[in-house]
């Protein structure tokens, strides 16, 4: 394995959280994960083509703001500047945050878009009450995504502690490359 990869390079290592919360307009109410980011120059450079209105500007700040998908967006009836509530559970009791939407994206991968809101890294942490070094994990962007199997192979049997895990895009969202796939064929 170690072979196949020395040909890959590291093009962008962002330490993230994932929270799994109900968001609430004044209208709806859906379960989502708030993906919360340290926003990059890469980062921001590669996601802007994603980016249909507002900003990405705040997920690198301390700003309560939430930027939300295209899909969610319309199921919860939201528009840059609306404010939505957000409920989670910390510590077995209930909290809730009032967030204000800076953006919406679209990704065109429906499986994540319907399930990410994103937010500022350093906000969910002060909302948990986690010191500036705890995170959920770090998201790894690599020179040839084909090989992404094989990295994450490497980093997971020949790199990480017994006690931590890593998984690929791949493995993560396998619906949405099984569909890939199939449109290829045809």
């Amino acid at each position: 394995v170690k072979g196949s990869i020395e040909s890959i390079s590291v093009e962008r290592v962002t330490p993230f959280i994932t929270l799994p919360l109900l968001m609430e307009s004044s209208k709806e109410m859906e379960g989502i994960f708030l993906k919360a980011l340290e926003a990059s120059e890469a980062w921001l450079r590669d996601y802007k083509p994603y980016l249909l209105e507002g900003s990405f500007d705040s997920l690198r700040t301390n700003e309560k703001t939430v930027i939300v998908s295209e899909t969610t967006s319309r199921r919860l009836g939201l528009t840059t500047g609306d404010f939505c509530l957000v409920h989670w559970i910390s510590s077995g009791k209930q909290k809730t945050k009032r967030l204000k939407v800076s953006g919406i994206y679209k990704t065109g991968l429906l499986e994540y878009d319907k399930s990410f809101a994103l937010a500022p890294l350093t906000m969910l942490q002060d909302l948990q009450n986690w010191d500036k070094q705890q995170i959920t994990g770090y998201e790894i962007s690599i020179s040839e995504p084909n090989k992404a199997e094989s990295f994450n192979n490497y980093i997971f049997y020949e790199l990480l502690p017994l006690d931590w895990f890593s998984s690929s895009v791949v493995q993560r969202f396998r619906n949405i490359f099984q569909w890939l796939q199939l449109q290829s064929k045809n």
